[in-house]
Parts: C-alpha cells; structure tokens; sequence
C-alpha cells in the first residue's frame, strides 16, 4: 500500500530543493459502523494537509484508482442507515470453496493461476482454460501449501505480498517451539500460518487474510476468514465473525497474534484492530489477559507503533523475505541488513537469536541483539536500530549513527551536507528539539 500524494511544492535550503508531498493522517473514530462502506467494508475518515475538510475513503486502498471511493465529511448530515456494498469477487470466492470441498483424495488437481479455480475433471481444462496459465497435476497435500502455487501479489499497492526466507522463518518457529503456545491467530501473515499448519507444534492457528484467492486452499469454517485488517471487517458477516469468536472462546490458555501487514498501512488503524481483538479475548478470559503480539514492521516505524501500543518494544531480529531485494541480506540487499524488524511484547530473553549468525544476549537488557549492536554504558541499552554499530554523542545525550555528526548551529546530529535551515525551523515547531 502506498500514500496517496498530492500536489508537490519546492522549498529550498541552503541551495538545495525539497520536495514536500501532501501527508494523509486517519481521524480516529470508536465506531465505524456508521460510515460509509466501500467493497473493502467500511470506510476511515481522513484528514490531508492540503484539503481544508476531512472525507471518507477506503481503509485499504488510498490510491482511487484500486479504490474509487470518495465522500465529503459533512458534520451535520444526518445519518442515514448504511448500505453495505457487496465485494465483487464474492461469488468468485464462494464457488473457490465449494470446488475446494468437492475435491477427492485420490486423483490429479488442476489449479488455475488466471481465474483462480482448482478442479479434477480434466475435461474442464479444453473447455474453459485453454489459454490460462494451469498449474496440472497437484496432489491435494500440495494445495495444502499453497505459498508454493500462489504468485506473490507484488504489482497491487494494497495486498504487496512478501514471504519470509527459511531462516527467517526457523527462527519464529523456534519461538513457537520454545515457548509452547497453543493458538495463533494470523493477521496477514500466511508464510507463519502454513507453517504452524506442518510444523507439529500442538498449536491451533487461524488465518485472517484478504487475498480472496485463498479460498481455493484453506477451509472457510476453519482455517482461513476473508477479512481487511484496516477496518477490522470480515467480508462475509455473521458467518466469520462466529467462527472468530469461538477460536477465541476456546483459546483458553494463551493467544499469540503475528500480523505482518503492508508498510505502507497506517499503524493506528493495526493497532485498533489488535486491541479489538484483545478486548474480544478478554471478555471471554478475563480483563487483565494480555496476548503475546508479534507485528512484523520496519524498524524506522518505531516510533508510530509504540504512540499506537506502548506496550510493544522493537526485538532487535532482522527479518528477511524472498522476493524483496531490499528486505534481505546477502547480494541486492541493504549493507547493514534488512530493515525489517519484530515489534512483540515478549519478554526478550524468551525469543533467542541464531548465534551462528552472529546474534548475541545482551546481559543488561536481558535479550538479544543484532551481531552490530552495541550496550552503551551510559544510555545503560543496545540503542542501534538499523544494522550498524551507533556512538555516544554526550552533547545530545544519546546514541547516534556512525555517520553523522554534531552539529553547532542545529545543536544535534546529523549527516555532515545536512540542510541547517531545514533542521531550526523543524526544532521552532518542536519543543524537544529546542
């Protein structure tokens, strides 16, 4: 998912332009039942800096051409009951689902990447995808891993996919391993799910996802919900939200959440999705159950996630994916990493890192670090966050990255060719920075 960006203005400092785009922030609301819907469920307010009035517009898609829809924030219009639009692959999806159940042990599966579509009568292949791309001769235990068939939806800003590397994804099994949970829900995170499915761990798992295509592969009434983690809306209604409410009246002994949404999504409209999900856990387990979260995000959102749920802290793990060359190490990848990290609530010395790969425990902070992260004595934590080794700066009383430098006239760090303008007139606006 992608911002939206208006029109574009030029600024100079020092010489030098800046391009200064239009920032869309959500305008929280308790109840989103009463707003308008678009296919994706219900709509978010939005606020931009260069519209003088809020406006509806979708939760998932802020870019109208994958998304139209679009109404004025008027206060005092009247409320009217809201019509609820119909997503149009639903039908799609139900007939994915109906094959799906249809299918027999024995005998070849066809799988059709164009339209979506599984079957076993090989005459359907000369009558209806001559010309599709046919995955042919599936057995039915390799459509129960369908990460294998499914392309990676990476041209789509809303529903960009990426699936983690097998190392990434030995380490979160290993926590799973270690610390024995017994239900998982997965929020957008379908590599964590078929594994937990194949792993043997003891551990239920539900998948929340809203790539429609899974409906050709995971049970409906079990498995996988077709839901937007943005508006917290499930698409087919009432049916879904009781196979959600029973996984939750019977996660009894714990409930471990892993989401591992678009980063471009807005991390205030994830965050009120975990909480809802918490309080609905807890009005079944008591008020004071917290769940272990697991939110998979880059490490320079820090920031918007702990102002979202202060209860979270960056684990130091770099997570990488297989079809992100920036996401990864080795060739093609960032020089200090991927920028990937994991946001949890878990106590640090209960999720180990591979030591093979340099990863260490850090006594004083009681967890483990990157094999580049430093404990610095006098901020008394490992304070780098992006891969690299940071340095004390004692004139701003924190760590910072090797390259920069202090500055006199900003009185703060940064990169040696930094605009000076740039930084006083944002140390004006805020109050830290003075």
């Amino acid at each position: 998912m992608r911002i939206k960006q208006s029109k574009k203005s030029k600024h100079f400092y020092n010489g030098k332009s800046k391009v200064e785009t239009s920032i869309t922030r959500v305008v929280l609301q308790d109840d989103l039942s009463n707003n308008p819907h678009c296919i994706h469920g219900p709509c978010i307010l939005w606020k931009t800096s260069s519209m003088s009035s809020p406006f509806y517009g979708c939760s998932s898609y802020r870019s109208r051409k994958e998304c139209p829809f679009f109404e004025k924030f008027a206060p005092n219009k009247q409320i009217h009951l809201v019509e609820h639009e119909t997503h149009p692959h639903l039908p799609f999806v139900l007939e994915r689902q109906s094959r799906l159940k249809a299918l027999e042990t024995r005998g070849e599966i066809s799988y059709c990447s164009t339209c979506h579509l599984c079957w076993q009568n090989q005459g359907e292949l000369k009558t209806s995808h001559q010309h599709h791309h046919v995955h042919k001769g599936l057995s039915l235990s390799q459509m129960k891993h369908p990460l294998s068939i499914l392309e990676p939806l990476s041209a789509n800003k809303g529903e960009a996919q990426f699936h983690f590397t097998k190392l990434t994804m030995n380490v979160i099994m290993s926590w799973f391993k270690k610390n024995k949970w017994k239900n998982v829900l997965c929020l957008g995170a379908p590599s964590v799910f078929e594994a937990l499915k194949h792993e043997n761990l003891g551990a239920r798992a539900l998948l929340l996802d809203i790539d429609d295509r899974l409906a050709s592969f995971y049970d409906m009434n079990e498995e996988w919900l077709w839901f937007n983690m943005f508006n917290n809306h499930f698409f087919l209604g009432n049916e879904s939200e009781r196979t959600f409410q029973e996984f939750l009246r019977s996660a009894s002994s714990d409930l471990v959440i892993v989401t591992d949404p678009p980063f471009g999504g807005k991390c205030e409209l994830i965050a009120r999705t975990l909480n809802a999900i918490t309080q609905y856990w807890r009005l079944y387990h008591g008020i004071l159950r917290v769940p272990q979260i697991f939110w998979i995000f880059p490490y320079f959102m820090e920031h918007q996630i702990i102002s979202c749920m202060d209860n979270l802290y960056m684990a130091d793990f770099q997570v990488d994916y297989t079809n992100h060359k920036t996401f990864q190490n080795g060739t093609g990848g960032r020089k200090s990493g991927s920028p990937v990290r994991v946001f949890t609530n878990v106590d640090g010395i209960c999720l180990p890192f591979p030591e093979n790969l340099g990863y260490q425990f850090c006594a004083p902070c009681e967890k483990w670090v990157s094999p580049n992260n430093r404990h610095c004595d006098i901020c008394g934590s490992c304070t780098a966050k992006n891969g690299e080794t940071y340095k004390h700066c004692r004139k701003c009383k924190r760590c910072v990255k090797k390259k920069f430098s202090h500055c006199k006239l900003c009185n703060r760090c940064a990169l040696p060719d930094h605009p000076c303008n740039l930084f006083r007139d944002k140390s004006i606006a805020d109050p830290k920075r003075q």
